[in-house]
């Protein structure tokens, strides 16, 4: 995950980091690798970072929070212009490795809500990314280690995991979505 971030920070798809037909998907779009989405946008990240492996499938999550846009290095601006300023945008990122490279790489970018009115709120609500970023860090419950005779087995997790889109689908609050009771959904 570190080296991919970094490579989409520098703008520079790396043979040694990726396979030759990697397929690349940006909020469920597939793009070419490099150079669009936030591989074009990217100006550096933030400081919450959730690392998600799986060992078993080979493959790597990631939650973060990531800069986009802002000034650029060299870059000319007209004028009286407004300096371009940064944001901060939430992301969530899967890997698939395959002999040592990348083959896969799905990430879904939230940006920040902009208005169409002008200067107006765009929404009530603090921007994900910002919204993370304040986090900190992961809650400690998810660095804590399960007992073993405690730990659920991947199909059961799989099961109570889809149980939340359910709940997106269905959106009545009538079925059994497994929640802390201070559960936070950003």
């Amino acid at each position: 995950i570190d080296q991919y971030l970094g490579a989409m920070l520098e703008h520079k798809v790396k043979p040694e980091l990726f396979a030759k037909n990697c397929r690349f998907t940006e909020n469920g779009v597939e793009l070419p690798l490099g150079g669009e989405g936030l591989w074009f946008s990217m100006s550096g990240r933030g400081t919450y970072k959730f690392y998600i492996p799986d060992i078993e499938t080979q493959q790597v999550a990631y939650i973060g929070t990531v800069k986009e846009g802002g000034p650029r290095p060299g870059a000319k601006t007209a004028p009286g212009a407004k300096p371009a300023v940064a944001t901060t945008a939430a992301v969530a990122i899967r890997l698939k490795i395959v002999n040592g490279l990348i083959t896969e790489a799905e990430q879904l970018v939230i940006r920040p809500e902009q208005s169409l009115f002008g200067d107006a709120p765009a929404s009530k609500f603090p921007p994900t990314g910002e919204a993370v970023e304040k986090m900190g860090a992961p809650h400690s419950i998810f660095t804590e280690v399960i007992p073993e005779a405690k730990r659920h087995s991947r199909e059961e997790l799989v099961r109570i995991g889809n149980y939340y889109f359910a709940g997106l689908q269905r959106n009545d609050g009538k079925g059994y979505y497994p929640f802390t009771d201070d559960a936070v959904r950003f």
